[in-house]
């Protein structure tokens, strides 16, 4: 037959392949709850990350908090002489200020409410936060590098001859000089880095009188004059009040103030930022009565505005009260710098320490 006749029929398609809109829609389902997976386990992963890192920072914060406060409770009333009876020339005003008040007492509480004129109640960046305590700690430097050894002291030039060669006793600076019978607080007039060591005071700037012996009248009149022994110490002055203060971005932190020689006339006090996310220090205080042959450690401590030191036979903190404290009780309240808790809120630890003065040991004497 003729082939015009007939055609050839045309070859099959081939079988299309590939995925079904089923398919396609199944795996992206499981890629969604694969993916969802990867990103609950990262942010987990993260959470957990943040969450120890703010446990760490707490962690680190409550153990520098209680070394710097620990220390400075232990060494209370030190000096290098070990003596109890402080003169101070020194006067603001004509007033004795905080910092310089041995006879009111060298380890001093404020309760919450109790106002304190070293750091006022407020909002405002390094004021006092209202319900928390605070303490007031006197004490000079026991570092070697501090300590200057009496060579001869004149009362009539008014000025001391130390062994050791002078390499911070700028003139401004407030030092205590003592011996084995009594010291004395004074301000620094002029001082020389030469060998043998020279440093002057006089009744200028902030001291009163330039007569540092006791007693020391509350104005100064009267005063009585008083030769060092050789042998004795002259150590820089370092007196502090710790208290909770506004810090930055209306956060709260633990605060030291203390001295700065803003002139070389003027000594001043300025606060200090120590441990930051601190909100709250809380202090109880052990007593006992320190006139009795035997003395009794007190059952129960008790809190700054106790009847012991604010009642009307007591005297408040000063040395002449009975009623000497032996151990301080401190609890701080920290809180973490995110806001990482469950509730959304940052985390908070409450952590107590008892610090045991070294001066006044807890046993009967």
């Amino acid at each position: 037959m003729n082939s015009l006749f007939f055609s050839k029929q045309p070859a099959p398609l081939k079988k299309q392949i590939g995925f079904t809109l089923v398919e396609l829609l199944v795996a992206m389902v499981l890629g969604i709850f694969l993916v969802g997976g990867v990103v609950s386990i990262y942010n987990s992963t993260q959470q957990n990350f943040r969450a120890n890192e703010n446990l760490a920072r707490i962690q680190e914060s409550a153990r520098f908090a209680f070394e710097q406060l620990g220390r400075e409770i232990r060494d209370q009333g030190n000096n290098p002489c070990g003596v109890k009876a402080v003169a101070s020339v020194i006067r603001n005003s004509g007033a004795l200020p905080w910092w310089a008040n041995w006879d009111g007492g060298t380890l001093v509480g404020y309760e919450g409410t109790t106002t304190f004129a070293g750091a006022t109640f407020g909002t405002a960046l390094n004021q006092r936060v209202s319900g928390t305590d605070g303490l007031v700690v006197l004490r000079a430097r026991m570092e070697d590098s501090n300590l200057r050894v009496i060579e001869s002291h004149s009362a009539v030039t008014n000025s001391f001859v130390l062994k050791t060669v002078n390499t911070a006793t700028d003139p401004g600076r407030v030092f205590l000089a003592c011996d084995n019978n009594s010291g004395a607080l004074f301000q620094v007039f002029a001082a020389t880095t030469s060998s043998p060591s020279n440093i002057q005071y006089s009744a200028t700037d902030q001291n009163c009188s330039d007569k540092l012996g006791l007693p020391q009248p509350a104005n100064c009149s009267g005063t009585t004059a008083k030769v060092f022994n050789a042998g004795g110490f002259v150590a820089e002055y370092d007196p502090a009040f710790w208290y909770i203060g506004v810090g930055a971005n209306n956060s709260k932190s633990l605060y030291r103030t203390t001295l700065i020689r803003q002139s070389s006339s003027l000594t001043t006090t300025e606060a200090r930022e120590m441990v930051t996310n601190v909100h709250n220090l809380q202090i109880e205080y052990l007593t006992r009565n320190n006139t009795l042959a035997i003395n009794p450690l007190a059952t129960s401590w008790v809190k700054a505005d106790d009847a012991i030191f604010t009642g009307p036979t007591t005297n408040g903190w000063t040395n002449a009260n009975t009623n000497e404290v032996v151990a301080v009780r401190l609890t701080l309240t920290f809180k973490s710098p995110d806001a990482i808790g469950s509730d959304g809120l940052p985390l908070q630890r409450q952590t107590i320490s008892v610090i045991s003065l070294r001066n006044r040991e807890l046993k009967a004497s």
